[in-house]
């Protein structure tokens, strides 16, 4: 009898009590042969699916082992449905369980399924090789705008969000930029604008209008009016787009000096700033 290691240091101890080959056997079996309760069996064959590159064969081969520990017999049906649930998903993709009728066929099936994997998986090498054996390596497409492999610039949906976030506050600025009720110059308020202070820092004998809307209309060209009130001429910036206008500082003077009486009149009142406020205004009716 040949044995090595700690197989022949056991030996070593009890041949002297060894009789004869059979007892030599029966020994060995006893000592280094596993013998797992029906529990600890079942336990194993389910705590364990094939393995991507392991072959059916041995596969099989194990789980048949496990199954002959039993203390009694299992059917062959239910040990089909029981190693074929094991098997790789690639397998059980390309074969079902209805095709199975014994061990035999099952791995007549399985062999030639592996087969085709090899072949295949030999002819990708193939393409992936040069004529010197050396492999050949597929640069991955990279992104010149984020840096992040798997597409190119002009597929860069982060680039895309961007030039929309751009277009978005373009169009919003656009939106919200002031314009001058004066003179109409963008950036501006009446009450901040350069052009609209020189013209008023002149010395003029006329008045003016300064236009003001009752409810919050959007902005529009204002027109140009020549006005006379109580002898009194001037020019009205008056926007068509509201319903009252109201008169500057200037002719509110002239209209003091001649003894004209105003009258108190509760309103809300939207000015350049876009916000509705309570406002006492004075008020007359003059031709």
């Amino acid at each position: 009898m040949l044995l090595e290691f700690s197989a022949a240091t056991w030996w070593q101890g009890i041949k002297s009590s060894t009789k004869d080959w059979q007892s030599a056997v029966n020994i060995l079996r006893e000592v280094y042969s596993r013998k797992l309760p029906p529990l600890a069996v079942f336990g194993e064959l389910f705590a364990r699916e094939q393995t991507q590159h392991e072959a059916t064969d041995i596969f099989v081969a194990k789980f048949r082992a496990l199954i002959a520990q039993l203390p009694y017999s299992v059917a062959e049906e239910m040990q089909l449905d029981m190693v074929y649930g094991l098997l790789t998903l690639k397998i059980r993709k390309r074969l079902t369980r209805s095709e199975i009728n014994s061990f035999k066929g099952l791995l007549k099936c399985t062999r030639e399924i592996e087969q085709s994997f090899r072949e295949f998986s030999f002819r990708k090498q193939e393409r992936n090789t040069n004529q010197d054996g050396m492999r050949i390596k597929k640069l991955r497409p990279r992104c010149e705008h984020c840096k992040k492999f798997g597409h190119l610039k002009n597929e860069c949906r982060q680039l895309e969000k961007e030039n929309d976030d751009k277009e978005l506050s373009k169009s919003t600025s656009a939106r919200s930029k002031p314009k001058c009720y004066g003179c109409g110059t963008p950036g501006y308020y009446r009450w901040n604008c350069p052009k609209c202070k020189e013209k008023a820092d002149v010395k003029t004998n006329f008045f003016d209008f300064s236009r003001l809307s009752l409810e919050n209309e959007a902005s529009c060209d204002a027109p140009i009016l020549p006005l006379e009130v109580k002898g009194a001429k001037g020019i009205g910036l008056a926007d068509s787009g509201s319903k009252w206008n109201i008169a500057g500082h200037t002719l509110y003077k002239v209209l003091q000096d001649k003894g004209v009486k105003f009258e108190t009149m509760d309103a809300v009142v939207t000015l350049a700033d876009g916000i509705p406020r309570d406002k006492k205004l004075l008020v007359n009716n003059s031709n």
